[in-house]
């Protein structure tokens, strides 16, 4: 099973606590979120649940034209001819 290096956007305040409790317990941040990853992708998570900070924001409203999602973003540069 190989590895892909990951980007995420996380707050720094939840970075931080996390970090600082990673730390405390002789663990890697990747350790602690590959064992959420796997909870959460196993159903032994229920995200809605388990957050207790605050809810994200709200996303800005979409520009006229803008894709609705990653789906529809591909299928204009497909149709485009840029992928």
């Amino acid at each position: 099973m190989g590895t892909t290096p990951r980007q995420f956007r996380i707050p720094d305040d939840v970075w931080n606590a996390a970090h600082a409790r990673a730390e405390a317990e002789h663990r890697t941040m990747t350790d602690a979120v590959v064992r959420l990853l796997r909870a959460y992708g196993t159903g032994q998570l229920d995200a809605e649940r388990a957050s207790l900070a605050s809810p994200a924001p709200e996303r800005p409203p979409r520009k006229p034209g803008e894709p609705e999602s990653a789906a529809d973003m591909m299928a204009a540069l497909r149709k485009r001819n840029v992928v």
